[in-house]
Order: structure tokens, then C-alpha cells, then sequence
């Protein structure tokens, strides 16, 4: 009998210790799976917005499709035909602040871009840089405001009135269009093109321009005339020139236009059938190599 007692206590404990054994694989399974999408998410929250980042410019086909009502900004783009489309679907768009009013040459507006284009929003706010920063990672909630264009260039705002194809949107309401969810790892940088690739696909994005300088007779003048909004010019190696618009207001407008060669920033714009470059900051050039 103490044999057959003591027989059954030692399976007893067998049993005990392989359940425990078993649990304790489990657990480690399941710590090794935990660790596994904590690594995943740490590398997806790192490198996901860097996509936002690197350029406006997609390949030819991509950027054009929604996922549910989370849509790009070519794709939102893709929606006007030329007439003011007043937006009903719940559609929201995640994209960074690229440009802003700070130094006084974008009036009563902020531009925005992903990975696949760019757009300029119209807001009846003055100093919006103090909400919406140069570099945000924003969500622009779409329903209720209007696509519209501008001299041919597509922008967002409120409904279409004065005569425009679309309005200001209202400061007092503004966060109830743009979400601001953080800031990006690094500041945004413009997309290097050069004067011939300039194309409808980098409207409103932030590009640069390398080894250009302005024309030579335009040297030793102003960004801007004291009394209106001027337009300057940049020249290639080849020749081929691009207008630099700036606002009397902006804060560099009495600045010395840079004497020598290098790159500049700026957003690309579009007015009478011209391309612009306008410049949200002044500090988004480096022209003092040698002139050609």
C-alpha cells in the first residue's frame, strides 16, 4: 500500500511539472510574439513617415487609389474637373505642414503634401504658424470643404464665393478640418528637380533647385519692390529660367537678392500659365558658390 501510495504521488508530480513546463513554453512563445510586433511597430513608426518626407512625387501610377476614405492628396487632387467640387464623403488625408505664413510670402494659407502631391489650403486666420508649424503631421478631414483652382492651381477651402472657386475656411473652425497628431522626425526637404522637369505633379510640393543663380540683370536688386509683389528669375546652366515670386510683405523683402550660384527652396506655384517658386523661408537657399 505505501508503495502504491508513493508510486502515485511521483506521477502526481510528473504531471505537475510537465503542466508547468507546458505553461512555461507558452509564455515564452507568447513574449517572443509580443517582442516580435513591439519591434515591427517601433520600425513602422520610425520609417513610415520618413515616406512622407523624402518627396511629393510618386511613381506615374501610385497615390491615385483610396483605401476606404483614407485618400491621398493625388487622389483627393484627381477629383476636380475643372469646376468647384464641393466634398460630401468622410473623406480624411494625412500629410505634413510644408509651407506656412511665417515669414509673411504664403497670405492666409498653409500647403500640406504626402508622398504623393501637395495642396494649399485657404484659411481666413492670419499668424497660422503659431497653430499649424512648419514640419506637423496633420490629418485634413475633408467633408464639407470644396476643391477648387485658382489660375490653375488646384487648392482647398471652403465653399466657393466672391467669384472664386473656393473660400476661406473659418480660423474659429479651422481644427475641425486640421488635426494635428505630432511632428515629423525631421523637417520636410524639398524634392530635387530641375528647371525641365517642372510638371502639374510638383504643384504646391516643396522642391529645390540646384546649381542655379539669378539672371544677371537682376543682381544687386531686391527679393521684392517696396510696393508691389515682384518677380525675380533663376537661370540654369542651359538657360532655361524660372520665376521667384515674392510678396511685398514677406519679411526678406527688402533682403539683397543672393550675388552667386547654389540651390533654393521654395514651393512650386502656378499663376497665368507660368510656373513660380515662392519661398516660405528665407533661410531655404545656399547661393554663394561661383557664378557660371
Amino acid at each position: 500500500m505505501l508503495f502504491c501510495h508513493v508510486e502515485r504521488s511521483r506521477r502526481r508530480s510528473r504531471n505537475i511539472l510537465q503542466a508547468r513546463h507546458s505553461e512555461y513554453n507558452a509564455l515564452k512563445c507568447e513574449i517572443f510574439r509580443l517582442v516580435q510586433q513591439i519591434r515591427i511597430a517601433v520600425v513602422m513608426s520610425v520609417f513610415m513617415p520618413l515616406a512622407f518626407l523624402s518627396s511629393c512625387s510618386p511613381p506615374d501610377d501610385a497615390g491615385m487609389e483610396s483605401n476606404g476614405y483614407d485618400i491621398s492628396i493625388a487622389y483627393l487632387k484627381s477629383l476636380y474637373s475643372g469646376h468647384p467640387v464641393d466634398i460630401t464623403a468622410d473623406y480624411r488625408v494625412r500629410g505634413y505642414v510644408v509651407s506656412t505664413d511665417r515669414y509673411g510670402n504664403f497670405y492666409k494659407s498653409v500647403v500640406v503634401a504626402d508622398s504623393t502631391a501637395g495642396i494649399e489650403i485657404k484659411v481666413d486666420m492670419e499668424n497660422i504658424f503659431r497653430d499649424l508649424r512648419f514640419g506637423d503631421e496633420v490629418y485634413l478631414h475633408c467633408n464639407g470643404l470644396t476643391l477648387g483652382a485658382y489660375s490653375g492651381l488646384i487648392q482647398l477651402g471652403a465653399a466657393s464665393s466672391g467669384g472664386y472657386e473656393t473660400g476661406y475656411i473659418g480660423g474659429d473652425i479651422l481644427t475641425a478640418y486640421i488635426q494635428v497628431t505630432g511632428q515629423s522626425p525631421e523637417a520636410p526637404q524639398g524634392s530635387t528637380i530641375s528647371i525641365p522637369e517642372l510638371s502639374p505633379r510638383w504643384l504646391s510640393c516643396l522642391v529645390r533647385i540646384e546649381d542655379v543663380q539669378f539672371v544677371e540683370e537682376e543682381r544687386g536688386l531686391l527679393w521684392c519692390e517696396p510696393d508691389a509683389d515682384t518677380d525675380r528669375h533663376i537661370i540654369d546652366r542651359s538657360g532655361n529660367t524660372l520665376t521667384v515670386r515674392t510678396s511685398r510683405y514677406a519679411e526678406f523683402a527688402s533682403w539683397l537678392l543672393p550675388q552667386g550660384r547654389g540651390y533654393i527652396e521654395g514651393i512650386l506655384s502656378f499663376f497665368n500659365g507660368e510656373y513660380q517658386l515662392k519661398l516660405s523661408d528665407p533661410r531655404m537657399h545656399d547661393m554663394n558658390g561661383e557664378r557660371f
